[in-house]
Protein backbone atom coordinates (compact mmCIF):
# COMPACT_ATOMS: atom_id res chain seq x y z
CA UNK A 1 0.00 0.00 0.00
CA UNK A 2 1.15 3.10 -0.90
CA UNK A 3 2.00 6.27 1.73
CA UNK A 4 -0.77 7.96 0.49
CA UNK A 5 -3.30 4.91 0.24
CA UNK A 6 -2.06 4.69 3.76
CA UNK A 7 -2.72 8.37 4.45
CA UNK A 8 -6.48 8.47 3.08
CA UNK A 9 -7.29 5.09 5.25
CA UNK A 10 -5.99 6.79 8.54
CA UNK A 11 -8.44 9.98 7.64
CA UNK A 12 -11.40 7.94 7.33
CA UNK A 13 -11.26 5.27 9.81
CA UNK A 14 -10.34 7.80 12.48
CA UNK A 15 -12.21 10.27 11.23
CA UNK A 16 -14.96 8.92 9.43
CA UNK A 17 -17.95 11.54 10.29
CA UNK A 18 -15.33 14.80 9.38
CA UNK A 19 -14.69 13.10 6.27
CA UNK A 20 -17.73 12.22 5.10
CA UNK A 21 -19.05 16.21 6.35
CA UNK A 22 -15.88 17.51 4.34
CA UNK A 23 -17.47 16.00 1.02
CA UNK A 24 -20.81 17.20 1.63
CA UNK A 25 -19.86 20.98 2.02
CA UNK A 26 -17.67 20.65 -1.42
CA UNK A 27 -20.45 18.73 -3.00
CA UNK A 28 -22.92 21.47 -2.01
CA UNK A 29 -21.04 24.28 -3.77
CA UNK A 30 -20.27 21.85 -7.32
CA UNK A 31 -23.79 20.53 -7.26
CA UNK A 32 -24.89 24.31 -6.66
CA UNK A 33 -22.89 25.25 -9.43
CA UNK A 34 -23.54 22.60 -12.15
CA UNK A 35 -26.33 20.22 -10.90
CA UNK A 36 -26.62 16.84 -10.57
CA UNK A 37 -25.78 16.40 -14.41
CA UNK A 38 -23.07 18.69 -14.65
CA UNK A 39 -21.07 17.97 -11.64
CA UNK A 40 -18.44 15.63 -11.86
CA UNK A 41 -17.19 13.37 -8.77
CA UNK A 42 -13.59 13.64 -10.37
CA UNK A 43 -13.73 17.16 -9.42
CA UNK A 44 -15.44 17.17 -6.32
CA UNK A 45 -12.97 14.71 -4.92
CA UNK A 46 -9.92 17.04 -6.11
CA UNK A 47 -11.43 20.00 -3.99
CA UNK A 48 -11.33 17.50 -0.34
CA UNK A 49 -8.50 15.26 1.59
CA UNK A 50 -10.18 11.88 0.76
CA UNK A 51 -10.42 10.20 -3.32
CA UNK A 52 -12.96 9.55 -5.64
CA UNK A 53 -12.94 5.60 -4.29
CA UNK A 54 -13.93 6.93 -0.81
CA UNK A 55 -16.79 9.11 -2.30
CA UNK A 56 -18.33 6.30 -3.77
CA UNK A 57 -17.17 4.11 -0.37
CA UNK A 58 -19.78 6.34 1.64
CA UNK A 59 -22.23 7.78 -0.79
CA UNK A 60 -22.29 5.07 -3.22
CA UNK A 61 -23.19 6.70 -6.29
CA UNK A 62 -23.12 10.29 -7.46
CA UNK A 63 -26.77 10.53 -6.52
CA UNK A 64 -26.38 9.64 -3.52
CA UNK A 65 -23.72 11.79 -2.65
CA UNK A 66 -26.33 14.90 -4.47
CA UNK A 67 -28.70 13.76 -2.17
CA UNK A 68 -26.26 14.00 1.31
CA UNK A 69 -26.02 17.35 -0.37
CA UNK A 70 -29.28 18.25 -0.12
CA UNK A 71 -29.82 16.92 3.09
CA UNK A 72 -26.85 18.70 4.39
CA UNK A 73 -27.80 22.06 2.72
CA UNK A 74 -31.58 22.10 4.11
CA UNK A 75 -30.30 20.87 7.80
CA UNK A 76 -27.69 23.88 7.76
CA UNK A 77 -30.97 25.81 7.34
CA UNK A 78 -33.18 25.08 10.32
CA UNK A 79 -35.12 27.62 11.16
CA UNK A 80 -35.39 26.15 14.76
CA UNK A 81 -32.03 27.37 15.24
CA UNK A 82 -33.56 30.83 16.84
CA UNK A 83 -37.05 29.09 18.17
CA UNK A 84 -36.30 29.94 21.91
CA UNK A 85 -35.36 33.92 21.42
CA UNK A 86 -38.68 33.70 19.57
CA UNK A 87 -40.07 32.70 22.72
CA UNK A 88 -40.03 35.93 24.57
CA UNK A 89 -40.93 38.54 22.39
CA UNK A 90 -44.22 40.03 21.20
CA UNK A 91 -45.94 38.46 18.42
CA UNK A 92 -44.69 41.46 16.25
CA UNK A 93 -41.27 41.62 17.58
CA UNK A 94 -40.70 37.51 17.10
CA UNK A 95 -42.39 37.49 13.29
CA UNK A 96 -39.91 40.57 12.24
CA UNK A 97 -37.40 38.83 14.25
CA UNK A 98 -37.73 35.75 11.63
CA UNK A 99 -38.36 37.18 8.74
CA UNK A 100 -34.88 38.74 9.46
CA UNK A 101 -33.17 35.85 10.33
CA UNK A 102 -34.90 34.18 7.23
CA UNK A 103 -33.73 37.18 4.72
CA UNK A 104 -30.14 36.89 6.45
CA UNK A 105 -29.75 33.10 6.13
CA UNK A 106 -30.67 32.98 2.72
CA UNK A 107 -28.23 35.52 1.98
CA UNK A 108 -25.84 34.04 3.86
CA UNK A 109 -26.44 30.82 2.12
CA UNK A 110 -26.49 31.33 -1.73
CA UNK A 111 -25.45 28.05 -2.52
CA UNK A 112 -28.48 26.50 -0.96
CA UNK A 113 -30.65 28.43 -3.27
CA UNK A 114 -28.97 27.18 -6.19
CA UNK A 115 -29.46 23.69 -5.18
CA UNK A 116 -32.76 24.52 -4.81
CA UNK A 117 -33.48 25.58 -8.51
CA UNK A 118 -31.44 22.51 -10.27
CA UNK A 119 -33.48 20.16 -7.77
CA UNK A 120 -37.20 21.99 -8.89
CA UNK A 121 -35.69 22.13 -12.57
CA UNK A 122 -35.95 18.15 -12.50
CA UNK A 123 -38.97 18.02 -10.59
CA UNK A 124 -37.51 17.89 -6.91
CA UNK A 125 -37.28 13.70 -7.34
CA UNK A 126 -34.41 13.81 -4.91
CA UNK A 127 -35.34 15.59 -2.38
CA UNK A 128 -38.95 13.33 -2.07
CA UNK A 129 -36.53 10.38 -1.66
CA UNK A 130 -35.03 11.87 1.40
CA UNK A 131 -36.38 10.48 4.64
CA UNK A 132 -37.83 12.39 7.44
CA UNK A 133 -37.17 16.03 5.57
CA UNK A 134 -40.97 17.38 5.36
CA UNK A 135 -41.08 16.03 9.36
CA UNK A 136 -38.34 18.32 10.09
CA UNK A 137 -39.59 21.32 8.85
CA UNK A 138 -42.54 21.25 10.01
CA UNK A 139 -41.03 22.83 12.62
CA UNK A 140 -40.55 25.92 10.60
CA UNK A 141 -44.49 26.25 10.36
CA UNK A 142 -44.97 25.20 14.22
CA UNK A 143 -42.80 28.11 14.91
CA UNK A 144 -44.90 30.75 12.84
CA UNK A 145 -47.84 28.88 13.91
CA UNK A 146 -47.47 29.52 18.00
CA UNK A 147 -46.09 33.47 16.68
CA UNK A 148 -49.44 33.47 14.81
CA UNK A 149 -51.48 32.23 17.39
CA UNK A 150 -50.06 34.60 20.20
CA UNK A 151 -50.64 37.82 18.20
CA UNK A 152 -54.68 36.62 17.48
CA UNK A 153 -54.63 36.03 21.43
CA UNK A 154 -53.42 39.57 21.69
CA UNK A 155 -55.38 41.08 19.18
CA UNK A 156 -52.43 42.60 17.07
CA UNK A 157 -53.50 39.65 14.39
CA UNK A 158 -56.41 39.27 12.56
CA UNK A 159 -57.62 35.56 13.22
CA UNK A 160 -57.96 32.62 9.64
CA UNK A 161 -54.12 33.75 9.35
CA UNK A 162 -52.80 30.25 7.13
CA UNK A 163 -49.20 29.95 8.74
CA UNK A 164 -48.31 27.69 5.24
CA UNK A 165 -48.93 30.67 3.51
CA UNK A 166 -46.93 33.02 5.68
CA UNK A 167 -43.84 30.61 5.05
CA UNK A 168 -44.68 30.45 1.54
CA UNK A 169 -44.68 34.31 1.30
CA UNK A 170 -41.48 34.95 3.09
CA UNK A 171 -39.48 31.91 1.80
CA UNK A 172 -40.73 33.05 -1.78
CA UNK A 173 -39.52 36.76 -1.18
CA UNK A 174 -36.18 35.64 0.13
CA UNK A 175 -35.47 32.94 -2.69
CA UNK A 176 -36.28 35.46 -5.27
CA UNK A 177 -33.78 38.22 -3.95
CA UNK A 178 -30.76 35.04 -4.53
CA UNK A 179 -32.21 33.33 -7.65
CA UNK A 180 -32.97 36.24 -9.53
CA UNK A 181 -30.46 38.97 -8.60
CA UNK A 182 -28.34 38.55 -11.93
CA UNK A 183 -31.18 38.99 -13.71
CA UNK A 184 -32.72 41.53 -12.02
CA UNK A 185 -29.50 43.75 -11.78
CA UNK A 186 -28.77 43.28 -15.56
CA UNK A 187 -32.07 44.49 -16.26
CA UNK A 188 -33.04 47.27 -13.61
CA UNK A 189 -29.02 47.82 -12.29
CA UNK A 190 -27.89 46.56 -8.54
CA UNK A 191 -29.16 49.27 -6.76
CA UNK A 192 -31.03 47.11 -4.71
CA UNK A 193 -28.28 44.80 -3.73
CA UNK A 194 -25.89 47.45 -2.00
CA UNK A 195 -25.92 47.05 1.81
CA UNK A 196 -28.60 49.83 1.78
CA UNK A 197 -30.64 48.49 -0.58
CA UNK A 198 -31.25 44.96 0.98
CA UNK A 199 -32.29 46.73 4.29
CA UNK A 200 -34.99 48.31 1.97
CA UNK A 201 -35.60 45.05 0.50
CA UNK A 202 -36.13 43.08 3.93
CA UNK A 203 -38.43 46.30 5.53
CA UNK A 204 -40.62 45.58 1.90
CA UNK A 205 -40.90 41.72 3.15
CA UNK A 206 -42.00 42.85 6.52
CA UNK A 207 -44.41 45.31 5.43
CA UNK A 208 -45.82 43.00 3.10
CA UNK A 209 -46.71 40.49 5.55
CA UNK A 210 -47.55 42.95 8.50
CA UNK A 211 -50.41 44.28 6.06
CA UNK A 212 -51.48 40.67 5.65
CA UNK A 213 -51.63 39.47 9.09
CA UNK A 214 -52.48 42.69 11.34
CA UNK A 215 -55.62 43.07 12.93
CA UNK A 216 -57.69 45.78 11.08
Amino acid sequence: MSSSNKAERHSWTQNPEGVKSEIVEVAISEFANRGLAGARIDEIAARTTTSKRMIYYYFGDKEGLYEAALRGAYARLGVSAIGPELDSLSPVEALSRLISFSFERARANPRFVKLLMHENVTGAKHLSRIAGISTDHRLTIDQITQIIERGIAEGVFRPGIDPLLVHWMIGGLTYYNISNRVSFSIVYGDELFSDEGQERVVNAIKQMVFDHVRAV
